[in-house]
């Protein structure tokens, strides 16, 4: 049995985390439009801005500490588990926004507790405090219907750096042209595994020279086809990458990890 001074504090978890699904369905659905869905200011920022809103206004007054801090913690802590338990998200994607829905959640908290205070002082009725979280509940809303009318900007990064290997050039070469089967107990651990990222199994060449083919392959389908643009004997070696996106199952990554050909 659960004492009965705790069921506005359960009640305003429910909420939250009711609040908190149906907007991650609306927005992963027609809601996100073009803007980009779960990937916009709306729903990174403003969702949880709302859900710290929203539980604050279920809890009683008097406690500020569960209002700012524990219910918003918890509700977003609850989210978290259920969009990993039911396969919503993956685990890398939980990892980046986490600390993101956390703090947002709770300055929604506190925003909201200031507001209604500032209300209580001029007399406010408890009408006043329900229109002002109403308010934060639409915020997200309204924000992706602005967000919609933008095409998702585009970055382009170029990327580069420089590893030292203590061997002849001759051996580093034939490491690079080919890559021989990848045991698992040859890679070790790492946190790369643990979010989920396939390790590389082979790499295979059709031909040496200007022109020839590398096959990389990853596990779980994933494969990379590389075409040799520049060869230059144990000194330089370029490929022109595209991915094969025949054989790259959709739930390889998680689902906002695209790989796609650039056009």
């Amino acid at each position: 049995m659960i004492s009965r001074r705790y069921y506005p504090f359960l009640l305003a978890i429910g909420t939250g985390l009711c609040f908190a699904l149906l907007l991650r369905y609306l927005f992963d659905g027609q809601l996100g439009g073009r803007a980009g869905g779960l990937l916009t200011i709306s729903f990174l920022l403003l969702v949880p801005v709302a859900l710290g809103a929203v539980t604050a206004h279920f809890v009683p007054a008097g406690n500020f500490g569960g209002r700012v801090l524990g219910a918003p913690i918890l509700t977003v802590l609850l989210f978290i588990l259920s969009t990993l338990i039911f396969h919503l998200e993956g685990l890398i994607c939980l990892i980046i926004i986490g600390p993101v829905f956390f703090a947002a959640a709770i300055l929604g908290a506190f925003l909201y507790i200031s507001l209604t205070d500032w209300q209580t002082k001029r007399r406010a009725t408890k009408r006043d405090k329900t229109l002002v979280v109403a308010a934060f509940a639409l915020l997200p809303f309204l924000a992706i219907s602005i967000e919609n009318q933008f095409d998702n900007p585009d970055d382009f990064r170029r990327v580069e750096n420089i590893v030292e290997i203590a061997a002849p050039a001759a051996v580093v070469w034939q490491h690079i042209i080919r890559v021989a089967p990848i045991e698992a107990s040859q890679l070790g651990h790492s946190l790369i595994d643990d979010i989920g990222f396939p390790r590389p199994v082979e790499a295979t060449l059709t031909r040496e020279g200007v022109g020839g083919v590398r096959h990389a392959t990853f596990e779980r389908g994933v494969e990379f086809i590389e075409t040799v643009d520049d060869w230059q004997p144990l000194r330089r070696l370029s490929f022109s990458i595209v991915p094969n996106t025949a054989t790259i199952p959709p739930t390889t990554f998680d689902e906002h990890v695209l790989v796609v050909k650039k056009l």
